[in-house]
């Protein structure tokens, strides 16, 4: 069935095969005499594995999937396929006595989907990035099962390379450098990185530091380094990628720096916008009033994003004239609670109403209600995971999947039984 474009790049009808590590294979079958029949078409088989005179081959589609997970030269995150012939194939692997280690990877990557349809009628299999690929920027999403070499240490490796050549006197080579740490995620840069943006290099390779450190997970960690920068430079065209990039690691520790740009009346209304968006990804829960302030200059771009930013740290939101009035008088009542309780408040006013001590059937409604409330995306969703991670322990990064996704990831999880699971697991003892 389906594979890729020979370039990459979406492909109907699948949701996924973009980057030529998927592929479609139609499941054997038989008849019901028992004899192989190999269909020309994919064939749907319900949850008895019968579709009409062909049955569910699950010994050679066993086999099959073995041959993936054994196989020395590929490593396999996902084989999607509908539940119950996910089971059909385990219990075959358990009588036929597989080694145990095949039979746990095999738990481990066969799986419904929970944002495309139940794979009821092929595999989906999902390869992980190989070493050389990995190596060029190919990057893994979700899951990394504990038997996976994600070859980090070759990441690791050729970023201390990459980082050698900060010191080449051509600046091309070095934003050439740093463009393959950012693709290839090479984390234990962030500070040469921040080092780059603090030096006299020229105004290029600092745009290309930022722009790698916008994307790497211990930015954090030089985020103040970042927002010195900020403060003390006078490049002006350099003062817009530095918000930008403060921006997108999001480091609270950062907070006051860009709430200092977002009170100025005399900074561009970009560099404003940006700082707005900053404090609502980093959830600056201190910065409320500066933003709430922010909402009566009614200027467009900037109240768009102060209202986002607004509703993404206390999951509510104000309109009409009488607007900033109203989160003034909000935030008087309500500025000595915790984000959480904000959050508790917005949703209990909506008649979503639990908390983590309550009874499992009372917390199962509110996580339902929850979920729906998910349906149309945006900051409501997030804010809705985070209250369904108080009230269940169960939280899902989003990553680089969409709105619609998560919702269905959230409502399979509920239809697989997750939320029942999360509701009777005994809590955690303490070490």
């Amino acid at each position: 069935a389906n594979m890729s474009r020979e370039g990459g790049g979406d492909i109907t009808p699948s949701v996924s095969h973009n980057s030529g590590r998927d592929v479609d294979i139609g499941f054997y079958a038989m008849d019901k005499r028992g004899r192989r029949v190999d269909p020309d078409a994919l064939v749907v088989f319900d949850p008895k594995g019968e579709a009409g005179e062909l049955r569910f081959d699950t010994e050679r589609n066993w086999l099959l999937v073995k041959a993936f997970l054994t196989d020395p030269a590929v490593q396999v995150q996902w084989i999607f396929c509908k539940s119950a012939l996910r089971e059909r194939l385990l219990a075959h692997a358990r009588a036929a006595k597989e080694s145990e280690d095949v039979i746990a990877r095999a738990e481990g990557v066969l799986g419904e989907p929970g944002n495309s349809s139940s794979h009821s009628e092929h595999f989906h299999v999902r390869l992980y990035c190989a070493r050389h690929e990995r190596l060029e920027g190919c990057l893994n999403y979700g899951t990394t099962h504990a038997w996976v070499d994600d070859f980090e240490s070759a990441v690791v490796e050729r970023t201390a390379q990459l980082v050698l050549d900060f010191k080449h006197k051509d600046p091309a080579k070095v934003a050439a450098a740093i463009e393959k740490i950012q693709a290839i995620r090479g984390d234990t840069a962030v500070g040469a990185l921040a080092d780059v943006v603090a030096s006299g290099s020229t105004r290029g390779v600092k745009l290309a530091a930022l722009a790698a450190l916008a994307v790497l997970p211990s930015a954090k960690s030089v985020a103040p380094k970042l927002a010195a920068a900020l403060t003390g430079t006078r490049d002006e065209a350099l003062r817009q990628p530095l918000l930008e990039s403060l921006a997108a690691i999001a480091d609270p520790s950062t907070a006051g720096a860009l709430e200092a740009v977002l009170r100025d009346g005399k900074a561009p209304l970009a560099a404003r916008t940006t700082a707005a968006k900053g404090l609502g990804k980093m959830l600056a829960i201190g910065s409320a009033r500066a933003l709430i302030d922010a909402l009566a200059e009614r200027r467009g771009p900037l109240r768009e994003a102060v209202s986002e930013a607004l509703l993404r740290i206390a999951n509510r939101s104000y309109a009409g004239k009488k607007a900033v009035q109203r989160w003034l008088d909000w935030w008087r009542a309500n500025r000595e609670k915790t984000r959480l309780q904000w959050v508790q408040d917005s949703f209990a006013e909506k008649k979503i109403k639990a908390g983590k001590d309550d009874p499992p059937k009372k917390r199962a409604g509110a996580v339902r209600r929850l979920i729906a409330a998910m349906r149309p995306g945006g900051p409501v969703a997030f804010n809705a995971r985070v209250l369904i991670a108080e009230l269940t322990g169960f939280w899902m990064e989003q990553g680089h999947f969409t709105d619609r996704q998560m919702f269905r990831f959230y409502t399979s999880w509920v239809k697989s039984g997750g939320l029942r699971g999360a509701l009777t697991a005994p809590p955690a003892t303490e070490p």
